[in-house]
């Protein structure tokens, strides 16, 4: 039994040593094979290590290529932009000087159509003084005759009445050649506005075509002043926004946020002060504005309410006639019917007597405005209060006894504006002497109504004043009623 255990072990030994020498075997097989398989791979690698140097060196010299490119594209950008720059400041003064072409080219127009009109009025002139003159010399020749036919003794009276007409006859005249050489003077001025009114429109052409090529420019900054003032589009954009109901205080972060928004910078801010005096220029603006429609049209209506609260009276006034349509045709060819509103304001009282004297007040200020303003300066035209009330023609109201009460006086006030009106225009019409005639007889009237001549030299001036400036009143309401009286119907 020992010796068969020992054979045993040493087969398993054996066995074991057999098995050991195979995996050692094996081990070293493969150790060569991965050591091959690694040169391999070492090899590949380095193969691949030197392709991709060649790419790293390539791409560095693109990369040194696509940066000389981006320094040159930075060179062309600055360029570009200056001449940006430069453009828009060329295409600015081009727009300015378009605007000013414009104006300037309107304004003659404007000028050529006064002349004309003055031309005419200086024929008409001419005429009328001709006709004047040819009846003042045979009213002149026939007064002559008579007198030296019924009385010789009035000779000094005839040298002195020949003495006046002769000096009438050589100022009408004089007036003549001084029209004749006046309307000599305004054909060479319509001559010479006629070629540059060509001229400038040569200009506009240019410039309008030189805007239009380089219109396509964008804007990224508006400018809310130019020259220290705030721009028209500044003014228009507060008035809007004011109207909106967008507080004085927030105007100006409400108009950079929307702009922002928008892409543009906004370049300088307004403040509520300066607001605020834009909107006192809109409404004289209004007024002014309102005054030129109220003498343009030809027929108006007004309309009015009222109401109160806590013991104040309040009344809120309208006009609603024809005027220009501004957006359509800014020539002021095209008109349309508007209402204009004349504001809130507070009375001392419900009476119509009150409402009158407010309706003239208020009238009186839009005439006053407007008379002081430029536009009738230029235009050589003064609006009167006589003239405005012609043009009423109704008034717009409710039930209440009250507004009908003013409706009524109204219209009483329109009829004395119409007398007087046509007395004025009548009393053109009358020779001097017939207008002597008036005026002497109705001073005897009001010196017989004050008591007689004593009585009448102790008044004071201004109360002479008063009673003679109610006598003229009262001379072109007669003549005025009886021209209207001389009227058709329908012109009534």
């Amino acid at each position: 039994m020992p010796r068969t255990s020992k054979n045993t072990q040493s087969k398993s030994d054996q066995l074991k040593a057999a098995r050991d020498a195979k995996s050692e075997k094996q081990i070293i097989a493969e150790s060569d094979t991965a050591r091959e398989n690694i040169w391999s791979d070492f090899n590949e690698c380095k193969a691949y290590t030197k392709q991709l140097e060649c790419k790293l060196s390539d791409k560095v010299a693109e990369c040194e290529k696509l940066h000389s490119n981006l320094q040159n594209s930075q060179q062309k950008l600055q360029q570009l932009k200056a001449a940006f720059d430069s453009l828009q400041q060329k295409y600015n003064e081009r727009y300015q000087e378009l605007q000013l072409e414009r104006q300037t080219a309107k304004f003659r127009q404007t000028k050529i159509e006064r002349l004309e009109e003055q031309m005419k009025v200086l024929k008409e002139a001419e005429t009328q003084a001709n006709r004047k003159f040819s009846k003042y010399a045979c009213d002149t020749k026939a007064s002559l005759d008579y007198l030296k036919a019924t009385n010789s003794g009035l000779e000094d009276k005839l040298a002195v009445s020949l003495e006046r007409w002769n000096t009438e006859l050589s100022v009408t005249t004089l007036r003549l050649g001084e029209s004749k050489a006046r309307r000599m003077e305004l054909q060479k001025e319509v001559t010479q506005l006629r070629k540059q009114t060509r001229r400038s429109t040569d200009i506009r052409e240019r410039a309008v075509a030189a805007a239009k090529a380089k219109i396509e420019i964008e804007k990224s900054n508006f400018h809310l002043m130019k020259k220290g003032v705030f721009k028209k589009k500044t003014r228009n954009l507060v008035q809007i926004l004011v109207r909106a109901g967008c507080s004085r205080n927030y105007i100006n972060e409400v108009i950079v946020a929307v702009l922002k928004s928008a892409g543009v910078d906004v370049i300088g801010s307004i403040s509520r002060t300066s607001i605020t005096r834009i909107l006192r220029e809109g409404y004289i603006a209004a007024q002014i504005q309102l005054g030129h429609e109220m003498q343009q049209t030809e027929a108006m209506t007004f309309s009015a309410d009222g109401t109160s609260h806590r013991s104040i009276n309040y009344v809120s006034r309208h006009v609603h006639l024809m005027a220009e349509d501004y957006s359509k045709s800014p020539d002021g060819g095209a008109r349309r019917r508007v209402t204009r509103f004349l504001g809130i304001q507070s009375t001392k009282d419900d009476s119509s007597e009150e409402a009158i004297k407010e309706w003239e007040s208020s009238l009186n200020k839009i005439i006053e405005l407007y008379n002081q303003s430029p536009l009738a300066k230029r235009e050589g035209i003064e609006l009167k209060f006589i003239r405005l009330l012609t043009k009423l023609v109704g008034m717009n109201s409710d039930h209440c006894a009250k507004e009908k009460k003013d409706a009524r006086m109204l219209e009483e006030l329109k009829n004395w504006a119409v007398e007087q009106s046509l007395g004025e225009d009548a009393i053109f019409e009358l020779t001097p002497q017939q207008i002597d005639g008036l005026f002497e007889k109705a001073q005897k009237e009001i010196i017989r109504n004050a008591g007689g001549k004593k009585k009448w030299e102790k008044l004071s001036e201004s109360a002479k004043s008063t009673k003679q400036a109610g006598m003229r009143e009262k001379i072109l309401s007669d003549l005025g009623k009886k021209e209207l009286e001389k009227l058709p119907e329908d012109k009534q």
